[in-house]
């Protein structure tokens, strides 16, 4: 089994996340040690630097290669490219274009809702109007 080695350590355990999931996008495994019980009291670990990012001893050169792009500036095409709105791509954000979809949801909505009422109707006629 191979050692696991710290690579770069945190003041805050989100950012050793981030950068977690950096790394298994990359194919590299990687664990997070931080002095915080286990999760119990996040509080003992604000601010310390103790959340440190640990990757097996294999894999601490690509590791660090990924690391030093974080640390390097973007440049004005890529921070010019983030800017750009995107189209929405969930359907949620758009309004829908099918009417016969949109009656269907409504349709749907009350169908769910009608029996629940019906029975409270029925309990509170048995219970308070017989």
């Amino acid at each position: 089994m191979s050692e696991l080695i710290p690579i770069r350590a945190f003041y805050h355990k989100y950012e050793a996340q981030i950068v977690q999931g950096l790394l298994k996008d990359n194919g590299i495994e990687s664990m997070i040690s931080a002095d915080d019980c286990g999760g119990y009291r996040p509080h003992l670990s604000l601010g310390t630097g103790n959340n440190r990012l640990l990757v097996k001893q294999t894999d601490v050169e690509q590791a660090k290669i990924i690391l030093e792009t974080l640390d390097q500036p973007l440049s004005n095409d890529e921070l010019n490219r983030v800017a750009e709105p995107h189209p929405a791509t969930s359907p949620y954000e758009q309004p829908s274009s099918n009417p016969q979809r949109s009656i269907f949801v409504t349709l749907g909505t009350l169908l769910i809702f009608i029996p629940p009422l019906i029975i409270i109707l029925v309990v509170f006629y048995f219970l308070f109007l017989r």
